[in-house]
């Protein structure tokens, strides 16, 4: 082998590129994120409440009725804040233009995750339960009535 022929050539590497700032694109993702959450928690409530079988079929309808209750007047609350929040950044898109830009993005980010906070501690449990109480009335309306031959005790006489 003659000498330099097998030297190992470098790789050209791209020249590196800043990724672009989205700072408030993606809080905008998250106002929308969150958004998305509260309506589809109400919506799956809305949907149950709405079928008259499964209310009939209800241990403790009032009890059902209270919590669906509870829940709107806290929607009322979550539904504020969140307005509150989109407001203050419905004109901004694109990057941080500042560093006290950035801060204060970064600010309504941790607002919103304060609000996602609360929500998922204070809506999600009210409606995981109303949720477990129209899931035993589907779960009683899909299960066949036990048949009374089944009931009788096996002969034990040979």
């Amino acid at each position: 082998m003659a000498k330099g022929k097998n030297k190992i050539q470098p790789i050209p590497l791209a020249p590196a590129q800043s990724p672009r700032d989205t700072t408030w694109d993606e809080l905008r993702q998250v106002a929308s994120d969150t958004a998305k959450l509260m309506g589809d928690s109400i919506s799956v409530i809305q949907t149950l409440a709405s079928n008259r079988t499964l209310n009939e079929g209800l241990k403790d309808p009032k009890d059902v009725a209270q919590k669906i209750a509870s829940i709107g007047r806290d929607m009322t609350d979550y539904t504020a804040q969140h307005r509150a929040l989109t407001q203050r950044h419905k004109d901004r898109t694109g990057s941080a233009r500042s560093p006290d830009d950035f801060v204060e993005a970064l600010q309504l980010a941790a607002e919103y995750d304060e609000l996602v906070t609360s929500f998922n501690n204070v809506v999600l449990p009210v409606v995981a339960d109303i949720t477990l109480a129209y899931g035993e009335v589907q779960e009683s309306l899909l299960t066949p009535p036990a048949d009374d031959a089944d009931d009788v005790a096996p002969s034990t006489s040979v």
